[in-house]
């Protein structure tokens, strides 16, 4: 039985078991010494956005300070993407965490020591140290072997891409190397544009959302998916978990075995094909290979795509029909779960293949392909990076060229993932990042060690890090 409580008692019964907990479980509550500021002090206003998510979807804060501290966070009012969550009113204890870094430290123990023995230097210290040592290794070696990294936030990007070509290095990356660049390359391969999708419209029917749980991820989206689901927009939700986006919006969860995104695409392009379900017209205009796909996925029946998927053959079938039938219809898809497997990339375009037999590109409400002005998320543009005139000039020299040619032929940011192989093989020798964490990746420990095998290596970052 559920009792009808107020907001105010609930409010006061979750702060008191909140407080009964945390003195139960013997955790300290450090407040920085002069964050707080006094009651009576006059109130000013500042405005920003949160960069927690990645510096999308940039959600509106208004800022209310006292004594020049900010003592509360809440949501800009009238904003494009608000309201915001608990990663919005986090980043206060972000500002005054007193675990944050502020100035400059360098080892003194030798790298793989337990103890790193960190010793305070004044910044004219450390540029210099960094100028000097990053000069050296271009001397010696040449300037492609030092590697420029930028991870989170991605405010930097721009700027260390300049950095990286005006130093005359095209080794430059960032964490995107394992999230979305791998997906907007394959949708470069399919549309033309690097997508992850579209959010439902005023217009949009259907949904289909493959393998993305924004209801963690990105809080600011999740507030439209609902929305569109209050206003008649069906959802089909791919994901091998029952989460809080499948329990909100799906109308259909297939619920997949894990790494089989590719075989349950195809699955259902095999349905669509079979049955007339897709846009006959846009097909012969526009889809190239059309014959060729057509011939191919005739192999993945429903029974051997359930057999391999383990989603019920019926589930896959209505799936295909809701999402044809409710028309126009658009997808979204994860920034990297889809290309986290073997053969990832065709996966991706497997799954965008469907999105194309539908119809549903260039069409209000599914994935209207002109965004409008340009616009930069990053705080930066080609020009101001120099990719348009220092980076051809030395493109030659990425140490992924061959290795990844697809990548390289669509993105200047060259592909991470094999960075310990290339220390390994001498094609890096020292680093520049920013918010870099090796813990991101697979394999961290392997990370780490090629980290540690650096001639020479320097982090930006809030916290000291693993």
């Amino acid at each position: 039985m559920v009792k009808n409580i107020s907001r105010r008692t609930f409010v006061k019964g979750t702060v008191a078991a909140t407080g009964l907990a945390a003195i139960s479980s013997g955790y300290d509550i450090i407040h920085p010494k002069g964050t707080f500021a006094s009651e009576k002090s006059p109130a000013t206003y500042g405005f920003t956005y949160c960069d927690n998510c990645n510096t999308v979807p940039k959600c509106g804060l208004t800022a209310t300070i006292k004594e020049g501290k900010i003592v509360r966070i809440e949501s800009k009012e009238n904003y494009p993407n608000s309201p915001i969550c608990a990663k919005g009113v986090a980043t206060i204890q972000e500002l005054y965490d007193p675990e944050r870094l502020l100035h400059p430290i360098m080892r003194t123990a030798p790298k793989g020591s337990t103890d790193p023995k960190w010793e305070r230097i004044s910044w004219d210290q450390a540029y210099s140290i960094i100028a000097e040592k990053l000069n050296g290794v271009k001397q010696r070696y040449g300037a492609e072997k030092v590697m420029f990294y930028t991870g989170d936030p991605k405010e930097a990007r721009p700027i260390i891409q300049r950095l990286a070509n005006v130093f005359g290095s095209p080794t430059y990356g960032n964490e995107s190397s394992t999230c979305a660049m791998g997906p907007q390359t394959s949708a470069r391969l399919v549309l033309g544009r690097p997508m992850l999708g579209a959010d439902p419209g005023p217009k949009t029917k259907s949904c289909l959302i493959w393998s993305n749980n924004a209801a963690w991820s990105l809080p600011a989206q999740f507030g439209r998916l609902c929305d569109a689901k209050r206003n008649g927009t069906k959802f089909i939700v791919v994901d091998p978990r029952v989460t809080p986006t499948v329990s909100a919006v799906a109308d259909i969860h297939l619920q997949l075995r894990p790494g089989t995104d590719g075989a349950l695409a195809l699955g259902m392009a095999h349905i669509m094909l079979r049955d007339g379900l897709y846009d006959k017209e846009f097909a012969e205009s526009w889809i190239h290979g059309f014959d060729e796909f057509a011939n191919y996925v005739k192999e993945f029946t429903p029974e051997k795509v359930a057999e391999i998927t383990w989603v019920p053959k019926e589930r896959i079938e209505a799936a295909v029909q809701l999402y044809v039938k409710e028309s126009p219809g658009t997808w979204i898809s994860s920034a990297s779960a889809t290309t986290h497997q073997r053969n990832g990339g065709h996966a991706q375009r497997a799954i965008l293949a469907i999105v194309a037999l539908a119809g549903y590109v260039d069409v209000e409400g599914g994935l209207e392909m002109n965004s409008g002005l340009p616009f930069d998320g990053f705080a930066g543009n080609p020009t101001f990076s120099g990719v348009p005139d220092l980076y051809p000039e030395i493109r030659h020299k990425r140490p992924d060229l061959n290795d990844f040619p697809v990548w390289a032929h669509f993105n200047q940011e060259m592909q991470v993932n094999m960075f310990p192989e290339y220390v390994d093989q001498g094609k890096i020798k020292a680093m520049y990042m920013i918010g870099g964490n090796a813990m991101m990746w697979p394999q961290p420990a392997v990370y780490q060690k090629a980290l540690e095998k650096l001639e020479f290596s320097v982090a930006a970052d809030y916290y000291l890090r693993p």
